[in-house]
């Protein structure tokens, strides 16, 4: 099966470096036409169908993928939203990284720390894995393309090749790659 991981186009809180996760952030003009690049990229693939976080700035970047393969079904999987960072959610990451001490070991390791009434970033690997492992089963030899958010398909890639948990691998707004799943 291929997988192709793409992240959204950009958000103003993005350009700002704002902590965006469950806040439903839309894609700024920039955004837009980084989507709009992808889908240009993307075109000559065949692609099955198209998973999307239910955010609008990851739906709308699927939506315009879309936009490229006639009659291709979108279909939103909350499952694939972002890792939720609870009391951080909307603070300025350098704000939080000099005012919080667990954000700074959150940095050093994702996994050892939880934001406060958000997720830790075991419980975002075992969901979207779960999902992703439940889709796997039922699209033998298909293409899935899969629009999601930066943590979110870190997981998946770290997951899928192997990989242990790096920051440098961490997408930036609009990449893609594909994965090959056996």
């Amino acid at each position: 099966m291929r997988l192709i991981l793409v992240r959204h186009g950009q958000t103003d809180w993005n350009l700002i470096k704002r902590i965006q996760s469950y806040t439903d952030v839309p894609l700024n003009d920039v955004g837009r036409e980084q989507a709009h690049q992808v889908a240009i990229k993307l075109r000559d693939i065949k692609i099955d169908v198209i998973y999307s976080s239910p955010l609008s700035r990851a739906y709308e970047s699927a939506k315009i993928i879309a936009k490229y393969h006639d009659g291709i079904k979108i279909i939103k999987e909350p499952a694939f939203t972002e890792l939720n960072m609870g009391k951080w959610e909307g603070m300025f990451t350098k704000e939080a990284q000099l005012r919080i001490p667990e954000c700074r070991q959150w940095l050093e390791d994702p996994f050892s720390v939880t934001p406060p009434l958000g997720e830790s970033t075991s419980e975002l690997k075992k969901r979207v894995i779960s999902k992703l492992s439940q889709i796997i089963k039922s699209s033998h030899d298909k293409t899935i393309c899969l629009v999601a958010h930066q943590m979110t398909n870190t997981i998946i890639k770290c997951h899928y090749q192997n990989l242990p948990f790096r920051w440098n691998l961490l997408p930036q707004n609009a990449d893609w790659e594909e994965i090959i799943i056996r």
